[in-house]
């Protein structure tokens, strides 16, 4: 048994086949962005860490913003996911206000964004 399987049976109570079987299941591709992770870096084994259920790989990205969002420091809860969903296809503010404001297209304080500013402001004078 190499250092893999060892890690595999140990942490996660599966065989290599097994972990092959599920990135077979979920077509080579992480359970939640669908990205391809057939290739290197190996996908992430995801797991519960309040009961150690084995969910299923994940690229690196989605299983970082998985385990910040359940982090218990911050409250998520499967609930805050399904709101979080709904906030993200059904807008408050454009509830709000009977129309879809739109701003900046990008993160807010860049220099990128103070130019785009700029040239707003001076096209409002």
């Amino acid at each position: 048994m190499d250092a893999r399987e060892r890690h595999l049976n140990t942490a996660f109570d599966i065989t290599s086949e097994e972990w092959d079987k599920v990135l077979c299941y979920q077509r080579g591709t992480c359970a939640i962005c669908g990205k391809d992770i057939t290739r290197k870096p190996r996908p992430h084994t995801d797991h519960d860490h309040d009961n150690g259920n084995l969910r299923g790989l994940l690229c690196g990205q989605c299983n970082r913003a998985l385990g910040k969002a359940q982090d218990k420091r911050w409250g998520w809860t499967p609930v805050c996911f399904l709101k979080a969903y709904l906030y993200l296809i059904q807008h408050p503010a454009k509830l709000a206000l009977g129309r879809q404001p739109v701003g900046y297209p990008g993160k807010i304080g860049t220099e990128v964004y103070r130019k785009w500013a700029k040239k707003k402001k001076s096209a409002l004078q």
